[in-house]
């Protein structure tokens, strides 16, 4: 079985934004999953044999058991820049106050 991470590569990967030579732009990263099964409020999800746990209020309404999801996931650089702004100042006032 291959390894999940592979360098860049991701295994089920399905997309994102591409630049003009066809690299997927940092930040964008969209995998497929199988639904396996659900355990209390925790939704057990598959991929090449790995399996991870997420909060079933994550899902669609109505997403079952087999079904195939994609997980999309991005950076937000401007909450990210926000925050390190807050955390910043924080940090000045605690040092020099």
């Amino acid at each position: 079985m291959a390894p999940f991470w592979k360098g860049n590569i991701i295994h089920g990967f399905v997309g994102g934004k591409q630049d003009e030579r066809g690299k997927y732009l940092e930040g964008q990263v969209a995998v497929v999953f199988v639904i396996d099964r659900f355990e209390g409020d925790w939704a057990v999800i598959e991929l090449d044999r790995l399996t991870f746990n997420i909060p079933k209020v994550l899902l669609p309404e109505g997403a079952r058991e087999g079904d195939v999801i994609e997980i999309k996931v991005s950076v937000n650089k401007k909450a990210t820049a926000k925050r390190r702004k807050t955390a910043q100042k924080m940090m000045n006032e605690l040092f020099e106050g």
